[in-house]
């Protein structure tokens, strides 16, 4: 459940899609972890559910937690969407998509 606290890349994808909707390759990725220009500090993973489909599963989970990017905190609220194959008899991620869940708006139904 903690992938990506502090500069730890066990688990990265191929490809991941961020919440403003930019693709990162992993080799970028990578770079900005291992520089140390992004770290995490806490991430929470819950509400996981998956679904396998022979040789690749699709996994949606929340991730909610803080890090810091480039010196500059920052806290997250997230639905992850992960896709999974058989890479060489091995499960491998290809690609996270990461979509922001916005806070609920005062006096909705969630708010209460």
């Amino acid at each position: 459940d903690n992938v990506w606290i502090g500069t730890d890349v066990g688990g990265i994808p191929d490809v991941v899609i961020d919440g403003d909707g930019r693709m990162i390759g992993r080799t970028n990725f990578l770079t900005v972890i291992r520089s140390g220009d992004l770290a995490h500090d806490t991430m929470r993973i819950d509400e996981q559910q998956l679904r396998q489909f022979g040789d690749s599963a699709v996994v949606v989970a929340r991730a909610r937690g803080s890090g810091r990017y480039r010196g500059t905190h920052f806290d997250f609220d997230e639905r992850s969407t992960d896709v999974w194959i058989v890479r060489g008899g091995r499960w491998v991620c290809v690609l996270t998509q990461l979509t922001r869940i916005a806070p609920p708006a005062s006096g909705s139904a969630r708010s209460r």
